[in-house]
């Protein structure tokens, strides 16, 4: 996200995170939970949800913001998301599921980027 911000400014930059918030929130249910996690990330907490389902949400978001794109002075402005995620096992913290989450979010871009990896 810093070479985008370098290239194209931080104000685009902030285009960006607001677009992919819009489409994260517009795809949730009342229920989920979403934040901002820090830089150009975001962690999404579903409950109550199967393994399968979440791998379909995922790949919703990924596809949907694929799709997107902002205008910059007549310029469509393409983005990808790298998605990871991680089922909540029993007895395990939560930033004990988050790191691994951020383990598939690792996996995800040096795969190529635009892609998803979920651990179970």
């Amino acid at each position: 996200f810093k070479t985008f911000n370098d290239r194209f400014g931080h104000h685009t930059g902030d285009k960006v995170l607001t677009m992919v918030a819009k489409t994260i929130i517009s795809t949730l249910r009342p229920t989920d939970i979403a934040s901002r996690w820090g830089g150009d990330e975001f962690v999404i907490f579903i409950p109550d949800v199967e393994i399968q389902e979440l791998k379909k949400l995922a790949e919703r978001l990924r596809k949907l913001i694929e799709l997107s794109w902002i205008d910059l002075n007549g310029e469509h402005i393409s983005v990808t998301a790298s998605i990871g995620g991680a089922e909540v096992r029993t007895n395990e913290t939560i930033s004990s599921a988050i790191k691994r989450a951020d383990e598939q979010v690792y996996l995800s871009k040096h795969s190529g980027r635009n892609f998803i990896h979920i651990d179970k």
